[in-house]
């Protein structure tokens, strides 16, 4: 009985770390191509995204979308 009763915590603990949705961050810097200067306010959207995801830039250019994935 005790067997039994650690298989099914087995299978319930592997059927939890299954079930997360690993995330990731995006992070970037945008230049300009002549000038190689950051582009204050450029808008960056992810290709595909439903719904759309995106975000602006800073006064250096940095952008950063957290909790992506694929």
């Amino acid at each position: 009985m005790k067997i039994l009763f650690f298989i099914i915590v087995l299978l319930f603990g592997y059927q939890t770390t299954m079930a997360q949705n690993l995330t990731q961050t995006v992070k970037g810097t945008v230049l300009d191509k002549i000038t190689e200067q950051p582009l204050i306010g450029a808008s960056i959207l992810l290709a595909e995204s439903n719904p759309p995801v995106g975000a602006t830039t800073d006064e250096n250019g940095n952008f950063s979308i957290s909790g992506v994935y694929r």
